[in-house]
């Protein structure tokens, strides 16, 4: 059949065997090798729904050593987005990776999709997932069925006899996350030249050039069903790495060992401490998803309940060159496991997708502390004390914190003013994190622009917490902003200048000098904002 794809032809083959007419072409066949008087002519891949003859099609074994031979690699995506805070109510400023992915691929339907479809579509591989919890099955199904595959629990295959040797045939499977928990997708080895293996007939992801774990696989059964029927199997032990990844099928090496992300993640709850351990794909939208799953399921293995709960949070992500960076943080609230696993992806996605350069992530180090109980507080007033202090007396006065219970309490705060402090109207601001750092963005954005990476992955480190209350006061000033950069409280004759020359650069009014800042930590996720105008005045003669 000609022309069913861009260059691509597909072999229309109808199955005789008693066994495939009885089965059907089940999911987990993809890859298996159809020979025509002794030679191999392609790879089983593909199928209709609801056939009353165990009809398939057969990817030409020449389209896919053609494919596996191009070097066009997919660029990944890019991000110039900040890094969200976390918490109740938050907003992400950034589609998060478990977004982009339940997208699936562009027009894409679920090659498991039982609706009715005129067309034929590549055969579901089944990704079985081993040692995570049953709730988080029906997620990852959500995420990943769209891009095709049959998502299924499944055990393992009893150590390092699983699977067998990788010839032509034989299960052939990707292992996307393991350790302590096991994500493999399973197809079949269309054949084996050399130390190059090839499989599957239709694409993983269709990301091109890639580095991916290649298992072996043991299918415990064939299970039988009138909708679709599937190969129940499990991953088995690391041979090589994947290396491509094109329309045609997936092919690799044996004997190499792909480069992975190793994720430790320790979890203490109750006075005890649990660690857990996965190794994870390298891939700037997949890999932060997988880091959240995994994530998850160690949570909840420790105990996690979707109750209330505070968490203190603690990631740090370390660069293949040894660079690093650092985020911490409080969560409080009734749904911390989805807020735990959306940080986690999106801080190593921020940092992956990067618009600097072009990043691997070696090595992610959490720590997760969980207290049982609520713990969020709302500023609800700001009061001063005098609202007309002099130069080098002290601003003094009082906000008010409500917690979640509406129980209030009151603090004191003390400001010490300059003892050439100008006259002019301050404006005090006492705000919680997220706040706080859209004023300061406002007031100062080159130090929110980070134009390298190092300056990204400081800006990550410096994210102000969101278990401390902040207290900024600003002074009216006369000044500019330089491409960001304020330049406060310049002479008459150095703002003509500045004002009236010609720049390449952008340039405005500088709205507010930063005079005093101070940070005290309130225990709890803080919420809300107030801020109150006076004056500074010098004594009159």
């Amino acid at each position: 059949v000609r022309g069913v794809g861009p260059s691509q032809d597909m072999i229309l083959g109808r199955a005789q065997d008693e066994r495939i007419a009885h089965l059907g072409v089940a999911q987990g066949m993809s890859g298996s090798p159809v020979y025509v008087d002794g030679k191999l002519v392609g790879a089983l891949s593909s199928s209709w729904s609801f056939t009353k003859e165990p009809l398939f099609g057969i990817t030409p074994v020449h389209q896919m050593a053609e494919e596996a031979n191009w070097g066009a690699v997919q660029a990944e995506p890019r991000s110039s987005l900040p890094f969200p805070h976390p918490g109740p109510g938050a907003e992400s400023r950034a589609e998060t990776p478990s977004e982009r992915l339940r997208r699936g691929p562009s027009g894409a339907r679920p090659r498991g999709d039982l609706s009715p479809d005129p067309g034929f579509s590549p055969i579901s591989s089944p990704l079985v997932l081993s040692g995570f919890d049953r709730s988080l099955v029906r997620l990852t199904a959500d995420l990943l069925e769209p891009w095709g595959f049959r998502v299924m629990e499944g055990g393992s295959g009893g150590g390092t006899q699983a699977g067998g040797e990788i010839e032509a045939g034989a299960t052939l499977g990707v292992r996307l996350a393991g350790g302590d928990a096991n994500m493999t997708a399973i197809g079949a080895v269309t054949w084996v030249d050399g130390d190059r293996v090839y499989g599957w007939g239709h694409p993983f992801f269709q990301m091109g050039d890639v580095e991916m774990p290649m298992v072996t696989g043991y299918i415990h059964t064939i299970v039988a069903s009138q909708m679709l029927s599937f190969k129940l199997g499990s991953g088995g032990d690391l041979v090589g790495t994947v290396t491509n990844d094109r329309r045609s099928g997936i092919s690799g090496r044996l004997g190499e060992s792909p480069r992975l992300t190793q994720f430790d993640l320790r979890v203490n709850r109750n006075g005890e401490s649990r660690d857990f351990h996965y190794e994870i794909i390298r891939h700037a939208t997949l890999g932060p998803t997988l880091v959240g799953i995994v994530a998850a399921n160690s949570v909840l293995a420790g105990a996690g309940t979707f109750g209330e709960e505070t968490v203190r949070f603690t990631q740090r992500i370390v660069l293949d060159d040894g660079r690093d960076t650092v985020v911490e943080t409080l969560i409080s609230g009734d749904q911390t496991v989805a807020q735990v696993v959306d940080l986690l992806s999106q801080a190593t996605s921020v940092i992956a997708t990067n618009p600097f350069e072009r990043v691997q992530v070696d090595r992610i180090e959490a720590e997760l502390t969980y207290e049982p109980g609520i713990r969020v507080g709302s500023l609800t007033t700001l009061s001063l004390d005098d609202d007309t202090p002099r130069p080098g007396e002290t601003v003094r006065g009082s906000y008010t914190i409500r917690d979640y219970r509406g129980e209030e309490t009151r603090h004191r705060f003390a400001i010490p003013l300059p003892a050439d402090a100008k006259e002019a109207r301050y404006l005090l601001l006492v705000a919680d994190s997220r706040t706080a750092e859209q004023f300061e963005a406002e007031r100062a954005p080159r130090d929110y622009a980070p134009r390298t990476l190092n300056e990204f992955l400081d800006r990550i480190r410096r994210l102000k917490q969101t278990d401390e209350i902040h207290l900024h006061l600003y002074r009216q000033s006369d000044g500019v902003l330089i491409d960001g950069r304020p330049l406060a409280d310049l002479p008459p004759s150095m703002l003509s200048v500045l004002r009236g020359a010609a720049r390449s650069g952008s340039q405005e009014e500088l709205p507010a000098e930063l005079v005093a800042d101070q940070r005290h930590n309130v225990g709890r996720f803080l919420q809300g904002g107030h801020s109150i105008l006076f004056e500074v005045r010098k004594e009159t003669p």
